[in-house]
């Protein structure tokens, strides 16, 4: 069987908040937002400063990304559940609603 693969923009459709602000608090590692914030302004390539984002969050466990959960958008498991009505898959995890 074939699946279908949904790729959606956390902020703003699933959740209220910036993903990587969220994870620099969560992680406590102000760093991660500093080179977002560089990556906004244009001061280093976008894709360099998440390409460095991404190395700082490594090793960092899964079940940190899933603590804001309480701040999912009330939209999103209508969301996620019509999706997979439509055979889409959902990652990372159904526990995140």
């Amino acid at each position: 069987m074939r699946r279908k693969i949904a790729v959606i923009d956390i902020e703003g459709t699933l959740t209220p908040f910036e993903f990587w602000r969220e994870i620099s608090r969560l992680v406590g590692n102000p760093k991660i937002e500093e080179l977002l914030e560089k990556g906004i302004l244009g001061e280093v390539e976008w894709i360099d400063s998440l390409l460095k984002r991404v190395e700082l969050i490594k090793g960092v466990d899964a079940e940190t990304f899933l603590k804001p959960k309480a701040k999912v958008n009330p939209k999103a498991e209508e969301l996620i559940r019509i999706l997979k009505e439509k055979g889409f898959f959902y990652s990372p995890s159904e526990r995140m609603l």
